[in-house]
């Protein structure tokens, strides 16, 4: 439950940086809203920009992660983790296939893309934030701080509160945004009593890459096991996928089950992922 608390956290935060950064540079602090930076996004074309960056995320039970990413402008990326613990992982986007590996169990996992999957992993900043925008607009207030300096760079620091009428599954934001780029360069996520804190401790855009930083090179010894997927839409026809009883959010409050996405890999059980959206737009998956 943890971990998907984490998953939940990390996209709002990424999501609405974007579209609180896309307001002019030099914002004033107050109360934001969600339509007055809708308005602002419409008038921005930010195209996606290559970047390398290193950061450390520290969870309230006291375990981190230090991570070094990679990514061009045609969404190739690559990026390695080190957790507290001292396990290593990474995966690399080669721009047709995505590769994952896990030093704990020395495993690594392919997974082919789609046309869609890759329009999605490259969508431009302001088609992110205006997704988002749409999706919170009634639950969050949203606060400018100031404007503020981290590595050197200008930053907005912006805090989105929950409505307390609201219920929501995101809980209180506050995000460094740095006004060239969008890039959220510090957050901290409070959802129910889980704490996460991301700050970036160094960010160098348009670099120079190798010519091999996105080829995915086979560990010694590694096992392969090759990820595919299917779509669904009938939790009836879910079940034929799994040999027990499972649990699923039912549908209410205009939280509709959009698909079930079904993975299987190799000899291993199958997993469904249920995928809700709200006004149209991806509310949660569990």
């Amino acid at each position: 439950m943890k971990w998907t608390k984490q998953l939940k956290s990390a996209a709002v935060i990424s999501m609405l940086a974007l579209s609180l950064a896309a307001c002019n540079t030099e914002v004033e602090v107050g109360t934001v809203s969600p339509q007055e930076v809708i308005e602002n996004i419409v008038k921005e074309n930010k195209q996606p920009f290559s970047y390398y960056a290193e950061s450390k995320t520290t969870l309230s039970n006291g375990t981190s992660q230090t991570m070094k990413e990679w990514k061009d402008e045609t969404g190739k990326s690559r990026t390695e983790f080190l957790d507290s613990s001292g396990y290593e992982s990474y995966y690399v986007n080669d721009g047709s296939t995505i590769w994952t590996y896990r030093s704990d169990s020395n495993e690594v996992l392919k997974f082919s893309l789609e046309q869609d999957d890759k329009e999605s992993i490259n969508e431009s900043p302001s088609d992110q934030a205006k997704a988002l925008l749409k999706a919170i607009e009634n639950t969050h207030t949203i606060e400018v701080v100031g404007n503020e300096k981290l590595l050197n760079r200008d930053v907005i620091h912006v805090k989105a509160t929950p409505n307390e009428q609201e219920s929501n599954l995101f809980g209180e934001q506050e995000l460094w945004i740095d006004k060239e780029t969008w890039f959220v360069l510090k957050s901290s996520s409070k959802i129910d009593d889980s704490m996460t804190t991301t700050e970036y401790t160094h960010f160098e855009i348009d670099p120079k890459f190798k010519n091999n930083l996105f080829v995915f090179e086979m560990p010694e010894g590694a096992q392969m096991n090759e990820l595919s997927e299917i779509v669904i839409h009938d939790v009836k026809e879910a079940a034929q996928y799994l040999d027990q009883p499972f649990y699923y959010v039912e549908e209410q409050n205009n939280i509709l089950l959009n698909d079930i996405t079904v993975f299987s890999m190799g000899d291993m059980p199958d997993q469904l992922t249920f995928n809700y959206i709200k006004n149209n737009l991806p509310y949660f998956s569990l």
